[in-house]
């Protein structure tokens, strides 16, 4: 049985690779680019499909045969009597705790440097994936907002999440403002 990825890449017979991201045209909008669907595979092998175009990601799947528990890799089987545990993230208090903020400072300054190239109008050089955490979903509808309405509407937008975001995610928005100091 192929891997997720392979069987992605198997229904994308253009695709090419970049780095460490396959990409394509997409297969549901088609368009002019040939780079328009992004293609990764994280490092635990799961898929993870981003159309620039805006198409939705479970469209895409239906489109190229596919199911969404197709970019998985097989789970082990369960075990008799056993449940699941849960993931859950708590931050640990107890001296012998591995600390967590590398990994909270390096999310935020992923997710940092791929929105502050969008509110600069720059095409990013970071792809959206995991690393960015839990701003992925901020990256991802800004970045639609650049692809499909242009970089006025974007910065707009961004000025509207600004007070939202300084509740929700002060240190990315800490984060941005140090990379604009750099950047000047």
């Amino acid at each position: 049985m192929a891997n997720p990825l392979q069987r992605v890449l198997d229904r994308l017979p253009k695709a090419r690779q970049y780095r460490q991201v396959w990409r394509a045209q997409c297969p549901l909008h088609g368009g002019k680019s040939r780079n328009s669907l992004s293609v990764h595979e994280t490092a635990d092998g799961k898929v993870l499909l981003h159309c620039w175009g805006g198409c939705e990601t479970a469209a895409i799947v239906r489109h190229i045969g596919l199911e969404m528990h197709d970019l998985f890799p097989p789970s082990d089987p369960p075990r008799q009597g056993v449940r699941p545990r849960a993931k859950r993230h708590h931050p640990q208090t107890t001296s012998s705790a591995r600390p967590t903020v590398p990994e909270a400072t390096a999310s935020t300054l992923y997710a940092a440097l791929y929105l502050g190239a969008i509110l600069a109008h720059e095409l990013p050089t970071i792809n959206l994936d995991e690393n960015m955490g839990c701003y992925l979903q901020v990256c991802e509808d800004l970045g639609r907002a650049y692809v499909d309405h242009g970089h006025a509407t974007t910065t707009q937008t961004w000025r509207t999440w600004t007070p939202s975001l300084q509740h929700q995610a002060p240190a990315l928005l800490a984060m941005m403002g140090r990379l604009l100091e750099v950047r000047r």
